[in-house]
């Protein structure tokens, strides 16, 4: 009871709340997008292709690092770590030839940057990615009428997905895995991902229901991604990933 609500970055949200909270509000979403600062070329895809082999890639993501060692197993992932100022002056600096951040930091923050978008059909970001979301104590009704005014039940429903799916894969920061849902008209279409860290490995599937189903969608399109050999990969990347650490 010491405070009324807490807003988070939704990504980083735990899957299982404390005893006697509940999200109550998702405002309108931003970006999903993940994006490559610095480099040259239209879209994220293009700065990435025209690196030479050997280039270094900032990023601090195990899921990123999966995607790109997928992509171009030929360049170097660089732990990256700072708030977004240091990281976007480390990559003007020539500390790392580029990095791998999400667009939603750079636009919330009007961030002086040169980045182009990654698809996020392949590149499928964290679940949660360029949302809020606002937490309270459940029995917190007036709170819940408070700030339903600022919710947006598009990305209510798309949030309400990916977690979903995150927590079916017991997802924490170890865990290479995306989703991403969109909400439109009704229906909403989910993609979600789950690979290998060093990218030898990867599966993605897709999945489309109406938006009341949301939360269920997410579990089924965790269950089909597991039934297509997800649970042998996940259990491969546990036994070979540290125990979540949340980062400085």
């Amino acid at each position: 009871g010491r405070a009324d609500v807490a807003v988070h970055s939704a990504k980083d949200l735990t899957a299982d709340l404390g005893p006697g909270c509940s999200l109550i509000c998702i405002p309108p979403r931003s970006s999903v997008h993940d994006v490559v600062v610095g480099g040259d070329g239209e879209t994220g895809e293009e700065r990435l292709g025209r690196l030479p082999n050997g280039s270094s890639v900032g990023t601090s993501s195990m899921r990123r690092r999966a995607l790109l060692s997928e992509a171009r197993p030929e360049l170097k992932a660089v732990e990256f770590r700072g708030n977004l100022d240091t990281r976007l002056r480390k990559v003007a600096d020539g500390v790392v030839d580029v990095a791998l951040l999400a667009a939603a930091g750079i636009e919330r923050l009007g961030a002086d940057a040169s980045w182009a978008p990654l698809d996020p059909s392949w590149w499928v970001p964290p679940p949660g990615q360029g949302a809020l979301a606002v937490e309270a104590r459940s029995d917190r009704d007036d709170l819940a009428e408070l700030f339903a005014v600022l919710t947006d039940p598009a990305a209510t429903a798309e949030v309400a997905c990916e977690r979903a799916f995150s927590a079916r894969l017991e997802g924490g920061c170890s865990i290479p895995l995306g989703c991403l849902a969109r909400a439109s008209g009704g229906e909403l279409f989910a993609t979600g991902y789950l690979g290998h860290p060093d990218g030898a490995e990867s599966m993605r599937d897709r999945i489309s229901g109406g938006v009341s189903e949301a939360a269920e969608l997410g579990r089924e399109l965790a269950e089909a991604i597991l039934a297509g050999g997800g649970d042998e990969l996940l259990a491969e990347v546990r036994a070979a990933s540290p125990p979540d650490v949340p980062a400085p």
